[in-house]
């Protein structure tokens, strides 16, 4: 993503002469607020314009599926262009417009083969994601409540949820998947980033795998055994994992709110349900 990023903003810089007054999307970038919503809209307006994209559509707030011209389609996840929209409206229209056009070069799609295995990361998604697509059934696991593990290709520029279509072309067994799922995000937790808040622990990882970590026992065993009480946790969006101790019950409290706050409002959202870390599992806190 971090490759992505840069690309946008070299786009940006080369686009800096760009008219905003020729679209009426353009035009309703000048006001100084936006809903993720309508944000989301505008940026499928402008995906329309460019020859090699066929159709965009919304799938909810932040997250939208592109289809090139040739047919394939591709996730778009608006989190970071969103988060750092310019606060000078007249820059908001070429800084879409760049974004828009990062993407159209990655149209083409990879031929997926054995070597791509080190690229198959978990994670973690409300179970509305099972609906995804009109044609491409994805493969997925169960996890907890509302919540499903599905698994994704992890490429540099953009994240592709898998199928079974994917597990044919990387001769993947279904039953391997989730060891090599597994095994691949345990190489890259070197990068995670522990904050506390009181007494709640706020879990950085990389802005888009934050809530797969749950599937990694280890670190939940560590935690649990540096805990006074039960370690419950909180998954409401994908880029938001947050985890407290049940020796406090305001903390449970304000964890809930938390949950209930960004599972409602945020971008990318997965569940309001809190977790918690008993006999080296997770189970659902309070039951069905």
């Amino acid at each position: 993503m971090q490759e992505l990023r840069f690309f946008t903003l070299c786009l940006l810089l080369a686009s800096a002469s760009l008219s905003a007054s020729e679209s009426p999307w353009r035009n309703e970038l000048n006001v100084n607020r936006m809903s993720e919503g309508r944000f989301t809209e505008i940026f499928v307006e402008a995906a329309q314009e460019l020859e090699q994209i066929e159709s965009a559509h919304m799938v909810e707030p932040l997250y939208v599926v592109v289809k090139s011209a040739q047919g394939n389609e591709r996730d778009v996840y608006l989190g970071n262009v969103y988060r750092n929209l310019s606060h000078d409206p007249k820059q908001r229209a070429v800084q879409v417009m760049a974004f828009v056009e990062a993407i159209a070069p990655y149209m083409e799609p990879e031929e997926i083969t054995v070597n791509h295995r080190g690229l198959v990361l978990p994670v973690i998604r409300h179970e509305s994601y099972l609906g995804f697509g009109d044609q491409v059934t994805l493969v997925a696991d169960p996890f907890l409540g509302d919540m499903r593990v599905f698994y994704v290709l992890d490429w540099p520029n953009r994240t592709e949820f898998m199928s079974q279509d994917h597990l044919a072309l990387m001769e993947l067994s279904r039953e391997e998947l989730r060891a090599l799922a597994l095994q691949n995000l345990a190489m890259r937790v070197e990068r995670v980033a522990l904050k506390q808040v009181d007494d709640m622990v706020l879990v950085g990882f990389d802005g888009t795998y934050e809530t797969s970590l749950l599937l990694l026992d280890s670190i939940w065993q560590r935690f649990s055994d540096e805990s006074m009480g039960v370690v419950t946790a909180a998954a409401p969006a994908r880029d938001v994992l947050i985890y407290t101790s049940s020796s406090s019950a305001e903390s449970i409290a304000t964890l809930q709110d938390i949950a209930n706050r960004f599972a409602k409002e945020g971008g990318y959202a997965i569940s309001s349900r809190l977790i918690e870390w008993v006999d080296g599992a997770w189970r659902l806190k309070g039951g069905e």
